[in-house]
């Protein structure tokens, strides 16, 4: 019966911990290749830092930033400096080395109450952080820990997954393992739904299941029973504070959402190729229909007139060039 009530009580606080994010905006990290992708140095690519939802894109604005930096193969760090677009920020990173590069940007800290969306009369400030893993060449160095007060760190390759995998990180405060909650999801869906959602062990470790290719959200939150008063460095883009407004808060709650691609499962790649080379087959079949229906054609024409041999040995030509390069094709795809 103890048991019972113990996880019942566990439970609960799990619950309590996560409830207040459910309006929140999450900041994270989309690149204009996937954090998937390995890419061949010298390489100069596109990221975005996003603040709202990925599977609402409507809900997107621009927040103000505290810094964007970039760790290198080598574990040096410089700072990027973003260029300000409708409802997001871009920043260009340039690979010069191969390796992993660490892309990680803060947003400027702000005080906000859950109160406001129905929830309790919380006040807290909220320290975020976004994260993501480029893999540039062979190297791996995907382990590097950013100077970041609080953190996801990867425990396996973050960009060597495939749907159906399993993804295993620790949260790490000012550098030391530290108990908490986590989030995620895939991009195209509520990281709030919660369907992959809970509390880490005393380690700070957890588990997230990988059962969608494409782009996923894991996020990690923990809080710091502390209060104290905040000077807004800016306005509230919906009037919540102006900037130098003083506001009172209870604690000091920290996230960071780290951003990383999933492949497709090799039973899905199969498949994929499977139906390619039966696509092939139906075509290679018609081909050799063709074939005979021209060369039926060709022995009429030579019966009736010599002038139309050249034309229809061009055509024969023609059709076994067509039949010769479908069975290249189904012979590569098999070796696929």
């Amino acid at each position: 019966m103890k048991n019972v009530y113990r996880t019942g009580i566990i439970s609960l606080l799990v619950l309590l911990m996560i409830m207040p994010l459910a309006c929140a905006h999450n900041l994270h990290i989309e690149t204009d290749t996937s954090p998937g992708m390995p890419v061949n140095t010298p390489h100069e690519i596109d990221a975005k830092i996003l603040f709202g939802h990925p599977d609402d894109p409507e809900s997107f604005y621009l927040t103000d930033m505290r810094s964007i930096n970039i760790y290198t193969p080598d574990g040096s760090f410089y700072t990027l400096d973003p260029e300000a677009r409708d409802n997001y920020w871009l920043v260009q990173i340039v690979m010069e080395k191969p390796g992993d590069y660490i892309l990680v940007a803060e947003r400027q800290p702000s005080v906000y109450n859950p109160k406001s969306h129905g929830g309790p009369d919380s006040p807290r400030l909220t320290v975020e952080h976004a994260k993501t893993v480029i893999n540039a060449g062979t190297q791996e160095n995907w382990h590097l820990k950013p100077d970041i007060e609080f953190d996801v760190v990867p425990l396996v390759n973050p960009y060597n997954l495939r749907s159906g995998d399993t993804f295993k990180a620790q949260l790490l405060y000012r550098g030391e393992p530290i108990e908490g909650t986590y989030m995620a999801s895939p991009a195209d869906q509520d990281i709030h739904s919660q369907s992959q959602a809970g509390k880490t062990d005393e380690n700070g470790i957890f588990s997230v299941t990988i059962d969608k290719s494409g782009m996923w959200q894991i996020q990690g939150n923990f809080a710091v029973e502390e209060s104290g008063t905040w000077e807004a460095t800016f306005t509230h883009h919906a009037g919540s504070f102006n900037e130098s407004d003083l506001l009172d808060y209870d604690r000091t709650a920290y996230r960071t959402t780290m951003t990383l691609w999933a492949n497709p499962s090799h039973d899905s790649r199969v498949s994929e190729l499977e139906y390619q080379l039966n696509e092939v087959q139906d075509a290679n079949s018609k081909l050799q229909e063709d074939v005979n229906q021209i060369s039926s054609n060709l022995e009429a024409g030579i019966q009736n007139s010599s002038s139309s041999q050249p034309l229809a040995y061009a055509g024969v030509g023609i059709a076994l060039v067509a039949l010769l390069f479908s069975g290249w094709l189904m012979v590569s795809l098999k070796k696929k």
